[in-house]
């Protein structure tokens, strides 16, 4: 590091003023320098002379910078790099510039703060080669930026004029010191006597809440801009922010002033260092001692060239990157920008290699592509840069197969994780059928990015197979009428027996141990977390833990949906998961100070519509023009499906005996005149009646989820996508047309190709409206297909288990029912309050798929 100087200094003027806060506390500049001072004179000793390389890959902060200042002290050249690399990694980076000496564990300490050793002979000079750090991390083509002492420390006295920086600054640098935007910052903050705070990365989950706590007692901040708004959220004492690293938004510079927070962005390179600088919001203008220059290029834009003394040298080892000389001292990365002359502000454009900035890294696309192209089964690979809230941009990877379907996200990830660095790896995994190409046929890249910003249908994500969640095993309760059947079951009485024989139907067929945990719907409550309670009744242990979802009507297949998605984030093996509702003993809720109980909490907020479920129906038909002559056919139909499902005992395989019953109480003949005589239930001269719309019920259901690693051969459902949007509150009962829209875009299938419709009717004009928006026609052409079986209309409407009803149903419909693998299923549900869930399930036997 170039500052041992200036490091020691301090320490002989103001022993006692904190250098360094890290994750191991507080460092004096005595203390520091008495260190810094020790591992000097080991690296000494282990043969380090003038001009060696000393690579560091450490990851405690402190250390760090503590084996840098050494390395400097004994007139090495440090070179920084991500401490997860091991000794192969490094010889691979570092190529033919072999480091002298890897120091991946911290250096020896000095007994004391005043301990002094024997002098140190080097005496530091300007030209001395003094910082090594990599510009952007690639495999195959390392870069390492080397530059001299005074390319950085002449630049310190500028950078503090524009921000106002002095010793008395408390610098925060919230980011990884083998970036060398964070390394500067530190290195910078030592130099003038400041104290840098330095975490070494971001605590997890960032945000406001991340950095309020490294920003206590801190007045400046060094940092990149997707961390900005963070700081600014709770800047307590921070006055001024230092930005670089990527474009700042004007409102974030707005935001900053409302903040009292003084902001000064700066644009540059790792090769160029400081290029211009921006301190008061007018635009970026040279940073002081440098000439700009953009020199035309194709189009309107020109590629950006600098010439000051902040250049590096060049790249260890002599190796190739982005950097360019043009023999009269300037030099250029690429960078394209807007013309410019002397006196006007410079209008970046982006990197015109296309690199990405992501949390603080910059990664070159074509390292990456680099890697992933020898992939088998890849034809081409395009990288790009996609949107993220806090990192600025993740790196995705977009792939055309070799001839044929690209290979599995698992084989492009395991390549990924032994050739690319952390910060390069895709986070994000597309296919599409061929990448589009230019006029000379190299693949388009600013046009890939841009249709993936359009949600271009052709363009997939690429999941991990092996992670794909399936529902291997699927069981119900029979369905009581309230305050009947189940009248004294509390609602856990309910869901533990369905939670044991799932678990039973998995151990028959060889998939034992419990569940790594239970998610259940409920509306009602108790509270107490439903899941939890009802994963104790059922036998799995104190290590099976649980959580209660409540998205009203959908809340057992949102839970389901939830299951899935842990399982495909790899967070869990088995979930069990689905819902459960008493109401026969849900507990009756009062306000404070009221004498009476209240039927419901509200579904929206005041000035929002509210209206009860049936009313909602009600203002649907009349909506959607929903005759009550079709309403009482439906629920007719419905009736007369279920009875004659339970006659033929399609339901024997799913039901759960419970209470001493074994079949669902509701179903019954319903004859035409008999719906006909029934009065208007919600509104006079209404269509909504007691007939064609569901009872309020007690009930349970849950279903197993899988990965496909775990399936292990078993038949069952494979989660083809899954969505939960929101609508129209005043008319919550349209929900599912939106959601089964999403699911099926995000599939990229077709309503033709579904064999299987379960939706949950709750109101026959619910049912009706969704089907004629979504072209079904479960009264005539469609009646096969949309809850052949009959439906809640029938059973009756558990609310937070009818959700996990409707995927059971399709369970024995096409896994029990013997569909053949590829076959469609959906399931689908209204919630009050204007939401919808839809779910897209495929049938899948035997081995993976």
């Amino acid at each position: 590091m170039p500052v041992a100087g200036p490091v020691l200094r301090h320490a002989a003027a103001r022993p006692g003023a904190v250098a360094l806060r890290g994750p191991r506390g507080a460092l004096t500049y005595a203390a520091l320098a008495a260190d810094a001072g020790e591992g000097a004179r080991h690296l000494l000793r282990r043969g380090v002379r003038r001009g060696s390389l000393v690579a560091i890959g450490l990851a405690d902060p402190a250390a760090l910078l503590t084996a840098v200042l050494a390395a400097d002290l004994a007139g090495a050249v440090p070179l920084v790099g991500d401490p997860a690399w091991d000794r192969e990694r490094w010889a691979r980076m570092t190529g033919a510039a072999r480091p002298r000496l890897l120091v991946d564990t911290p250096l020896p300490a000095a007994a004391g703060p005043s301990a002094a050793g024997p002098a140190l002979p080097y005496v530091p000079a300007g030209s001395d080669l003094a910082w090594a750090c990599f510009s952007s991390g690639s495999t195959g083509r390392p870069r390492a930026v080397v530059r001299t002492r005074a390319s950085w420390t002449g630049s310190f006295p500028h950078l503090s004029a524009l921000a106002g920086m002095s010793a008395d600054d408390v610098v925060l640098v919230p980011g990884p010191l083998w970036s060398s935007l964070y390394a500067f910052a530190a290195v910078h903050a030592l130099a003038i006597g400041a104290t840098a705070v330095v975490p070494g990365r971001m605590p997890p989950g960032g945000g406001p809440q991340g950095l309020a706590a490294l920003c206590a007692g801190a007045t400046v901040a060094h940092l990149v801009p997707h961390l900005l708004p963070a700081v600014l959220a709770d800047p307590g004492r921070v006055r001024a922010a230092v930005v670089g690293g990527a474009a700042l938004a004007p409102e974030m510079r707005a935001a900053a002033e409302r903040a009292g927070v003084r902001v000064v962005a700066y644009y540059g390179a790792t090769e160029l260092s400081f290029v211009a600088a921006d301190a008061d919001g007018t635009g970026l203008r040279p940073f002081p001692e440098v000439e700009i220059e953009v020199r035309p290029g194709a189009g309107a834009l020109g590629e950006v060239w600098a010439r000051s003394p902040w250049l590096a040298e060049g790249y260890l080892g002599g190796a190739a990157g982005p950097l360019r000389r043009d023999g009269a001292g300037w030099m250029s990365v690429g960078d394209v920008a807007r013309p410019y002359r002397e006196g006007e502000r410079l209008r970046l454009r982006g990197r015109g290699d296309g690199a990405i900035q992501t949390g603080g890294a910059t990664v070159v696309p074509e390292d990456v592509e680099e890697v992933l192209r020898k992939v088998p089964g890849v034809g081409d690979i395009v990288v790009i840069g996609s949107p993220h809230p806090s990192l600025g941009s993740v790196v995705t990877a977009v792939v055309e197969g070799d001839g044929g379907a690209p290979p599995p996200r698992a084989l492009l990830e395991a390549v990924a994780r032994g050739g690319l660095d952390a910060a390069q790896r895709p986070r994000r995994w597309y296919a599409v059928p061929s990448l589009p190409r230019t006029g000379t046929g190299k693949p388009a890249r600013a046009l890939v990015a841009a249709r993936l910003a359009d949600g271009d249908p052709g363009i997939r994500r690429l999941r991990d197979r092996r992670r794909r969640p399936v529902v291997v095993a699927a069981r119900r309760t029979p369905i009581g009428t309230a305050g009947h059947a189940f009248k004294d079951l509390a609602v856990d009485g309910l869901a533990a027996p369905v939670l044991a024989a799932v678990a039973r139907d998995l151990a028959a067929q060889g998939v034992a141990g419990p569940p790594d945990d239970v998610v259940l719907g409920n509306c009602m409550g108790p509270g107490g977390n439903v899941a939890r309670v009802a994963a104790l009744a059922a036998g799995f242990g104190h290590g099976v833990p649980g959580l209660t979802v409540d998205r009203q009507c959908g809340s057992g297949l949102a839970a389901i949906l939830v299951a899935a998605q842990a399982v495909r984030a790899g967070e869990a093996g088995l979930v069990l998961a689905g819902g459960a509702e008493s109401a026969s003993t849900a507990p009756l809720r009062t306000r404070r100070g009221a004498s009476e109980p209240y039927a419901r909490a509200p579904f929206a907020p005041g000035g929002y519509p509210d209206p009860d479920m049936g009313p909602a129906a009600e203002a649907l038909a009349a909506a959607r023009g929903i005759t009550r002559e079709r309403q009482d056919a439906y629920a007719a139909r419905s009736h007369a499906a279920a009875l004659a499902a339970r006659e033929r005992g399609v339901f024997g395989g799913e039901i759960v005996p419970v209470g001493g019953r074994h079949d669902d109480q509701r179903p019954r003949p319903l004859r035409a005149a008999t719906l006909a005589r029934l009065p208007a239930a919600f509104a006079a001269g209404g269509t909504v009646t007691a007939g064609n719309s569901s009872p309020v019920s007690d009930g349970a259901a849950a279903v197993a989820v899988v990965p496909e690693r775990l399936r292990a051969g078993l038949p069952g459902l494979r989660l083809v996508s899954g969505a939960v949007v929101g609508c129209d509150p005043a008319l919550p009962g349209w929900g599912p047309v939106p959601a089964v829209r999403r699911v099926l875009a995000r599939a990229g299938a077709d309503l033709g190709r579904v064999a299987a419709v379960e939706v949950v009717e709750a109101f026959a004009a619910q049912v009706l409206a969704v089907t004629d928006a979504l072209g079904l026609d479960p009264l005539g052409a469609d009646a096969g297909r949309v809850c052949p079986d009959g439906g809640a209309l029938a059973l009756g409407h558990p609310w937070g288990a009818t959700g996990a009803v409707v995927v059971t149903r399709l369970f024995t419909r096409l896994v029990r029912g013997g569909a053949p693998a590829g076959t469609l299923g959906l399931a689908a549900a209204a919630v009050g309050g204007g939401l919808g869930v839809a779910a897209l399930f495929e049938v899948v036997r035997g081995g993976a798929t």
